[in-house]
């Protein structure tokens, strides 16, 4: 049984990485880029009624959960998904810095399912060497608690 083809959007995304990492000979990653403030909304203070308290960012953190664990099923899952957040994170306060967030989930991925467009924030391919550079630091997944950062 053959497998059913693809929509020209998903040959053509898969295509791209591929294309991006010969011309670039480093192993590539899809990054996926949100700035909380920014892409997701200014965080509320605890129990602002108005605020993050409706849990719009964890809500979306769990569908990137669910679309993940049913990738693994599939041998298209073979792209690095790397998860970075820009927001207040750890440490004094100050200007958001740019967090690398650890997954408890396998991190393969069918890019070209993926890659279409986020909920929120961006795509960018990027090495490891790259992402180091760009993050602070390493968070976990559970560090985001009702959609706010603490």
């Amino acid at each position: 049984m053959s497998e059913p083809a693809r929509p020209a959007i998903d040959q053509g995304v898969a295509l791209a990485a591929w294309t991006h990492e010969c011309l670039s000979g480093s192993t590539q990653r899809l990054v996926w880029m949100v700035d909380l403030e920014r892409d997701v909304g200014t965080p509320d203070g605890i129990g602002d009624p108005d605020g993050d308290n409706d849990r719009r960012w964890s809500k979306a953190l769990g569908r990137l959960r669910s679309a993940m664990a049913e990738m693994q099923t599939t041998i298209q899952a073979r792209t690095e998904l790397v998860l970075i957040v820009v927001c207040q994170g750890i440490g004094p306060y100050g200007a958001p810095r740019a967090h690398k967030i650890e997954l408890e989930i396998p991190h393969t991925i069918d890019v070209a399912v993926a890659a279409k467009s986020p909920p929120y924030g961006r795509w960018l391919w990027a090495t490891d060497a790259a992402v180091a550079a760009w993050t602070e630091s390493t968070l976990p997944s559970t560090f985001f608690i009702d959609g706010i950062p603490f």
